[in-house]
This record gives C-alpha cells, structure tokens and sequence, in this order.
C-alpha cells in the first residue's frame, strides 16, 4: 500500500494579508505579496471591508510590545488565536487610515533610500580605507613583500 505524505494545505495567506510571527519572534509583521501555504509559526490577518491592509500593518507594528506580552512557553515564546483576536485596535474612517499609511510608506520609503546610501558609503570606506592603508597617498614606487605591493618607503 502507497501512503500519501502530502496533505492539503490547512492555512492559506493572501496576497495583502499581514502575516504576523506567532512563535519567537512574536509580533514580528510583513505583508504578503503572493498567495501562499504558511505554517505553524506564522498568522494571517486579513483585512475587512472597513480597513486598509498598511494601517493594520502599521497599527500592528505599534502594538508589538503588547503582543509580546501575551507569548508564552518554556522551550520557545508564542501566542495563540485566541490572544491575536482579543487584541483591541482602533480603526479610524478609511480615508484617514488610508492617509496614515501613506505617510508612513513615504517615511519607510525615504529609510530605506538612507538605509541604502549609508550600505553605499560604508562599502566605498571600506576600498577607500583599502586604497590608503595599502598603496597609500601620492606613491609613484612600490616593492613587493610578503604582505603584498607597498610604497618603497614603507617598511
């Protein structure tokens, strides 16, 4: 007799659902771009008809402390549906929770372009530093040593 180890998948997240960390690290939140199986460490919240998915995003992101709160267990920290759904937020009209989220995209997005510059200069000091402390400044004669070509004034 063949057995079939593969089942159907028991929970599905969409795209646009926030994916929240249930299991260490609890409250950790993203937001799911395909449609997807996800497992035991991860919830989907999926939005209503009255909210906007980056609000409950960012709204989570606030109230991550307070769900950590509620983790527990002795080999590794989580929390249940049960804590997720006792979980109280405040839902403005939509518009305003559209706004909200869109003010907080442009600050993410304006990080993550400093982010990105920051990772940029550090990798031009770190050749810069490799330029300097190897061949250093204005050196037109170099030897070899066992470390590699250096200015031959350098000892």
């Amino acid at each position: 007799m063949v057995k079939k180890w593969c089942t159907k998948p028991t929970k599905i997240a969409n795209p646009f659902d926030i994916l929240i960390s249930v299991r260490v690290p609890v409250g950790d939140v993203n937001i799911n771009n395909i449609k997807s199986c996800i497992g035991r460490g991860l919830g989907a919240i999926r939005q209503i008809a009255k909210s906007h998915f980056k609000y409950i995003f960012y709204i989570l992101q606030v109230y991550q402390n307070e769900l950590k709160k509620f983790s527990q267990g002795s080999t590794f920290e989580a929390i249940n549906s049960l804590d997720l759904k006792a979980l109280k937020i405040v839902v403005p009209p939509l518009q305003e929770q559209q706004k909200k989220a869109s003010i907080l995209s442009s600050v993410d997005e304006q990080i993550e372009i400093t982010d990105n510059l920051i990772e940029k200069t550090k990798e031009l000091k770190k050749g810069l530093m490799q330029k300097l402390l190897t061949k250093g400044i204005g050196h037109e004669r170099f030897k070899d040593t066992e470390i590699g070509r250096i200015p031959e004034d350098w000892e």
